[in-house]
């Protein structure tokens, strides 16, 4: 940013009586007078300079102000972008010696858990739903990689028609599947 710079005072001309500019040489006082027209132009120059400096402060300031609006919004909103893509994860773990299935979706800062079912459960749906008995043969890994590759596209669609009824809503397999 540019640093305003007052006209030195030393170039400042005192004031000089009428009888005393009258009697100076027509030359110099046409000198004298076409330096206090320079030096009133920088002046207003200089003012105008600072009136447009200090609107631009005040319009940086609007902007900054707008773009904590603008990021505070965006959590919010981020869901109906083009690509987006929120956080799913799908997880077993163990209870009383059974096996159960978790998946946790993450989306506006909110963690949305999701209960699958049990481990013989979810394998029995699965495998009703695509009309195959692989999924009683497959790993918990190979499951796992299964059952994120069929509930991402379901999740992002519920997320998308409505942000906060996903987050209410009680969501269970048989919904995204």
């Amino acid at each position: 940013m540019y640093r305003i710079v007052a006209m030195k005072q030393d170039r400042y001309l005192g004031f000089l009586s009428q009888d005393k500019f009258d009697s100076l040489h027509p030359d110099l006082q046409n000198e004298i007078l076409k330096y206090r027209r320079i030096s009133t132009l920088i002046k207003r120059k200089e003012n105008k300079l600072k009136r447009i400096q200090n609107e631009l402060r005040i319009t940086m300031n609007e902007i900054r102000d707008k773009k904590k609006e603008q990021t505070e919004l965006w959590g919010k909103v981020q869901v109906f972008k083009h690509k987006y893509y929120p956080t799913v994860s799908v997880s077993k773990y163990k209870k009383n010696k059974s096996s159960y299935w978790n998946c946790t979706v993450r989306t506006r800062g909110v963690v949305k858990s999701i209960y699958l079912g049990s481990d013989k459960n979810v394998r029995q749906q699965l495998s009703q739903q695509f009309s195959s008995s692989n999924f009683f043969k497959m790993s918990d890994q190979e499951l796992k990689t299964e059952l994120l590759d069929v509930l991402w596209v379901p999740i992002i669609d519920y997320i998308q028609k409505d942000p906060k009824k996903f987050i209410t809503d009680t969501i269970v397999l048989k919904d995204l599947i």
